[in-house]
């Protein structure tokens, strides 16, 4: 949630830098194997499609009870 926001993005920053540097390198890698990018398109496509529908089905944050009361009872 919205407290662990800090840890969720420090654990995650570190390997979000790992596969932004990997990632040229193993495209070159899969270019020379299979001879052209269709693999990597394809792969990249189904990694986009998986987390559109992961981004729909996700509950968004509860709000804090303090906001809720405090929208609930305006001007007190």
């Amino acid at each position: 949630g919205r407290a662990s926001y800090g840890t969720i993005l420090g654990v995650f920053s570190p390997l979000q830098m790992i596969a932004l540097g990997a990632g040229p390198a193993l495209a070159s890698l899969v270019r020379a194997l299979a001879g052209d990018f269709y693999i990597l398109y394809a792969a990249m496509g189904v990694a986009y499609f998986v987390s559109a529908v992961l981004m729909y089905v996700a509950k968004p944050p509860r709000r804090p009870i303090r906001a809720v009361a405090e929208v609930a009872l305006p001007g007190d």
